[in-house]
């Protein structure tokens, strides 16, 4: 764990318009893990492992692609020494889901593109493989919660939950 970039590559950082909260994460309160983060910029240390461990690194992005992006600038090479990247982000549908969920500015963008697009742009010519999973899927109402997970969530002692 090392803290990244805290600002897009160019523009401002957009105002969230209803669904990450204060805290990044709805707001809900969850608490500091207590593991102290290492203190080289996250773009550094994602090259760092991916030169250390080629061809077993997969990574996962689930949140603005900027940090991916500065670590591909710094060394476009770990582009095609990685397992490749997964990432929540993009639209690929337009349907109910995409537009009902979208999270940007307009009914069909969504929050991890629409907040860093030239960062996203550079990732997705950069070479690496990608899986995206895109708001069309992540918010698909056989991937939302049911009443039974609210109560099994409900019940449980967990701060998380």
């Amino acid at each position: 764990m090392a803290r990244g970039m805290q600002t897009p590559l160019i523009r401002p950082f957009p105002r969230d318009p209803f669904s990450h909260g204060d805290d990044g994460l709805g707001n809900t309160g969850l608490p500091l893990s207590g593991r102290q983060p290492d203190p080289r910029f996250a773009p550094d240390v994602i090259v760092e492992v991916i030169n250390r461990y080629p061809n077993d690194i997969t990574l996962v992005a689930t949140g603005p692609l900027t940090n991916v992006a500065l670590a591909l600038m710094k060394d476009p090479s770990i582009a095609h020494k990685t397992n490749g990247l997964i990432m929540l982000g993009g639209a690929f549908g337009f349907n109910k889901f995409a537009t009902t969920n979208a999270t940007g500015d307009n009914p069909a963008s969504e929050w991890n593109v629409f907040v860093d697009p030239e960062a996203a742009k550079h990732v997705f010519h950069s070479g690496i493989p990608i899986t995206a999973v895109g708001l069309d899927v992540a918010t698909h109402e056989r991937m939302c919660l049911r009443e039974k997970d609210y109560a099994i969530l409900s019940a449980s002692p967990r701060k998380e939950a």
